[in-house]
């Protein structure tokens, strides 16, 4: 028998909620504000069609490259997307550890349009990636490359699960 254990991820924090939602709304509102105002020329405007095409694309890649999941099972830690989900095997965890409050700040990524991914700096200016929905009651992984910040809903079973599995 396998022993796999899927967690989910934590609710949106006030971030990532004010962040997509006002996106997505200002970005209708301005697109249905041209059709409205700007007439029968914008309408035909391939440019304007263009430019938000490319911002409903980008949308999609946000969601698509941000966290679903995270899977636990006999090889290692896996965190789930859409698109090229991330494999963190054991003989790579040195530790792994709830941290209540995390201070990140994004160096390339998404800050918070459904979620948070990419680099990010430490408290103490070092690289890190992260793949979550709220900055409250992370877990780190730090592996012989690098650390990971996660948003499990259940940080402390996601933590003990992983920790079964370096004894």
């Amino acid at each position: 028998m396998k022993d796999l254990s899927r967690f989910k991820m934590a609710p949106w924090d006030v971030t990532v909620k004010f962040f997509t939602w006002t996106t997505i709304a200002l970005v209708l509102f301005i697109y249905g504000g041209v059709f409205i105002l700007g007439g029968e020329e914008a309408r035909r405007n391939l440019g304007v069609h263009a430019l938000f095409l490319g911002l409903f694309f980008s949308f999609g890649a946000c969601y698509a490259l941000g966290p679903r999941s995270y899977l636990v099972n006999e090889k290692g830690v896996r965190i789930e997307r859409t698109v090229g989900s991330i494999f963190i095997p054991y003989a790579q965890i040195l530790s792994v550890e709830v941290v209540e409050q995390a201070n990140l700040s994004r160096a390339v990524g998404n800050g918070g349009i459904f979620s948070y991914y990419g680099t990010y700096f430490d408290g103490s200016g070092t690289k890190v990636k992260v793949y979550a929905t709220r900055f409250e009651r992370m877990v780190q992984i730090q592996t012989i490359k690098q650390s990971y910040y996660l948003s499990p809903d259940d940080p402390e079973s996601f933590v003990e699960a992983v920790k079964r599995h370096l004894t």
